[in-house]
């Protein structure tokens, strides 16, 4: 199991806390840089503050920056453990973290199938779609990968797959799930942990309660 530590590192009088994580084979996972491979149209980098910056291919970001594409729209997302996101028009994903071991060699090479070292990904999705082709994950050495969106959790270690979330102006939304290669373990809130086999697909309507106060989480059909 992966051990969260705080460290406080003093640089020129100043103090600047950091956070690390030990997995479970005794490598010090730290934050790691992701870059913007390539676009269409206009993507906003968006801080912790809400500030916003304009995204283009070969803009290096930090863990915790969220991304929000406009109309007509896509960009992809390259990160050193060979994992690639596809963000499609109008989406809204932040990366809260992205952590990573040292990696002995240049990083993950196009023809490589595993990642090269231990690594911990957790994206959430707002609104839009966004596609994830991951390299098999080292679970045993306590890498992971997540997305959490309104209707629950996704959880995978290889594979490719999307996820579309859809809201109106009454509250409601509908999340689509999709496989194309592997399968993805997903945990809808207030549900039970399935797994969705390869080029399955799933959809989920979040619907809100009485008086708008919260919300509850359903299967959906159109058949219904």
């Amino acid at each position: 199991m992966a051990q969260l530590i705080r460290l406080t590192l003093v640089l020129a009088g100043l103090a600047f806390p950091c956070q690390f994580t030990i997995a479970a084979n005794g490598w010090l996972l730290r934050p790691v840089e992701f870059m913007v491979r390539d676009g269409v149209g206009k993507c906003h980098l968006i801080d912790a503050e809400g500030k916003k910056l304009p995204a283009a291919a070969g803009v290096r970001i930090g863990p915790g920056t969220a991304l929000a594409t406009e109309r007509r729209s896509r960009f992809e997302l390259e990160f050193p453990n060979g994992m690639r996101v596809r963000l499609g028009a109008e989406t809204y994903v932040k990366v809260d973290e992205f952590l990573q071991a040292p990696v002995a060699s240049t990083g993950a090479k196009r023809e490589d199938r595993k990642e090269p070292s231990t690594s911990q990904a957790a994206l959430s999705l707002r609104n839009g779609d966004v596609f994830v082709e991951l390299r098999e994950l080292a679970i045993e050495r306590g890498s992971s990968f997540s997305i959490t969106t309104d209707a629950g959790v996704l959880s995978a270690r290889s594979g490719s797959f999307g996820l579309r979330l859809e809201r109106s102006a009454k509250g409601f939304a509908l999340l689509t799930l999709r496989t194309t290669t592997g399968s993805v373990d997903f945990e809808p809130i207030g549900g039970r942990l399935l797994t969705i086999p390869e080029k399955s697909e799933r959809m989920y309507a979040i619907e809100p309660t009485d008086g708008g106060s919260g919300f509850r989480v359903r299967e959906f059909s159109a058949n219904r």
